[in-house]
């Protein structure tokens, strides 16, 4: 069952740079500060690279709402991942990643502070 997100949402951008070219990220959260959507902006890439992306972000983000794990995401693309030669895939996935990282740390952090009270 997909997970509706909610109308408005937090949002984290980010920018990163795989040979010479920056690509913008952007995750929006879920109501519990979880993976939602990505949307990926690389703008100078040629506007059919700009479609795969787009393609690609919205395959992730419908994973995603499906409740499905990011390192299950990952796993499933690795090949994908891997073969692109300009790198920008791997470049955006280790972005993902650290951000999936810092929302689980906030998360146990939160939990912990719960639990001292």
């Amino acid at each position: 069952m997909r997970t509706p997100l909610p109308n408005r949402r937090k949002a984290i951008t980010s920018k990163v740079k795989a040979q010479n070219r920056s690509v913008f990220i952007g995750v929006g959260l879920t109501a519990d500060n979880k993976l939602g959507e990505l949307f990926i902006d690389a703008s100078k890439c040629g506007s059919t690279l700009q479609s795969v992306f787009a393609s690609w972000a919205t395959l992730i983000s419908v994973q995603l709402q499906m409740e499905v794990t990011w390192a299950d995401i990952m796993a499933s693309q690795k090949d994908f991942i891997y073969s692109d030669a300009s790198g920008i895939m791997l470049a955006v996935f280790t972005e993902v990643s650290a951000i999936e990282a810092d929302l689980q740390f906030e998360a146990n952090e939160a939990e912990v502070r719960g639990n001292r009270t």
